[in-house]
């Protein structure tokens, strides 16, 4: 499915019409086993 808004614009015309949006820093230390892990997991 391919489609034109954004995504703040799709969750605006959804039953969640109120939307924020946050950016927080996080600082990660990676290791091969953490990203193997991670990419096995998504």
């Amino acid at each position: 499915m391919v489609h034109r808004l954004v995504y703040s614009e799709i969750m605006e015309e959804s039953p969640f019409g109120r939307v924020e949006e946050a950016r927080i820093p996080v600082h990660r230390t990676w290791t091969a086993e953490s990203i193997l892990g991670y990419l096995y997991s998504t």
